[in-house]
């Protein structure tokens, strides 16, 4: 029974650390009732599957809006702040990452 003990802490130990090294894919922020996310990235074109406008965010996730980024954004580097609604009862052809439901989006200076 003794030796059943260290192995018990060394898992419990390992499970703790292994949660709290985990990298959450955003930051929410705002109404997360709503599945609201606010994050900062910055707008990519992506030409896998005919190409398509996403953003990358800070942390290194790829978001793919399920409609286009408006004319005014739609230029490779610039820097956006957007509150988004993940998708994750939809699907796409891109499998590029997450996909997203702008619902604003603004440059940042």
């Amino acid at each position: 029974m003794r030796r059943v003990r260290p192995f018990l802490l060394l898992a419990l130990i390992g499970a703790a650390l292994g949660s709290s090294c985990r990298r959450d894919p955003v930051a929410v922020i705002g109404d997360s009732a709503a599945g609201n996310i606010r994050v900062d990235g910055t707008v990519s074109f992506q030409s896998l599957e005919g190409g398509f406008w996403a953003i990358r965010v800070d942390n290194e996730v790829l978001y793919d809006p399920i409609s286009d980024l408006s004319k005014d954004v739609q230029r490779v580097g610039l820097r956006v702040r957007i509150v988004a609604r993940e998708r994750k009862d939809m699907a796409s052809v891109h499998m590029a990452g997450p996909l997203v439901e702008i619902v604003s989006i603004r440059r940042l200076p």
